[in-house]
């Protein structure tokens, strides 16, 4: 996800979700409709909460600076930390396995379609080719679109997985999920750009209680 790409599709964002009962059950369920991977018709796909969570998660530079610095220095899916960030959203703490099965859901797609659209994207931003800088900068817009789109179908899909997790409260699954995130991404629990996305987690968890 780019900082260009989500800031470019915003829509009215639904209610806070109801809050789950802390317990220690698992649990398995699915979230949302089933997604058409298909980026031309998902941008008039229905509503997705998961969407729009991130969409609201990912209006704010300090996040998104610490999402890109995940995805260029770690090499990170920052897809799959918004899922884990929104399954706590909703009280869910998933384990190792679980996160693994999420990534492996969409790796094809963001190593075939996702990836290669971005890196078309990023060598058309300087206009470094002969053809003129307004046919380069019409070209990147329209990367730029397909990226959004295929990106938005890969939310859609991880949205219907039923991945299993452990019901609790929001602030607990959200630590334990960013430490699931670093453990799979090999990385410090404490590092800065995990802390921060944990911070911009207990900034709205906190908003949004104050406007219920």
């Amino acid at each position: 996800i780019e900082t260009s790409a989500l800031t470019t599709c915003r829509r009215p964002l639904h209610p806070p979700l109801p809050r789950p009962q802390a317990c220690a059950r698992l649990h398995t369920r699915r979230i949302g409709k089933a997604p058409q991977l298909c980026p031309d018709k998902v941008m008039t796909a229905p509503a997705h909460p998961f969407w729009d969570y991130s969409l609201r998660f990912y209006a704010d530079p300090e996040t998104q600076a610490a999402c890109l610095d995940l995805q260029d220095r770690l090499g990170a899916d920052v897809n799959i930390v918004l899922y884990a960030l929104y399954r706590a959203s909703r009280g869910d703490q998933l384990d190792l396995g679980g996160l693994r099965q999420a990534d492996q859901a969409v790796s094809a797609w963001r190593d075939d379609v996702v990836r290669p659209l971005r890196q078309v994207r990023r060598a058309l931003k300087p206009h470094t080719h002969a053809l003129s800088a307004a046919d380069q900068s019409r070209v990147h817009d329209g990367i730029k679109k397909l990226e959004l789109e295929a990106e938005q179908a890969q939310q859609y899909h991880l949205e219907v997985l039923a991945i299993a997790a452990t019901t609790t409260s929001e602030g607990m699954a959200a630590r334990a999920n960013i430490a699931t995130c670093a453990a799979y991404l090999e990385v410090d629990p404490s590092d800065p750009a995990l802390a921060t996305l944990l911070n911009r987690f207990e900034t709205l968890r906190q908003t949004d209680r104050n406007s219920s």
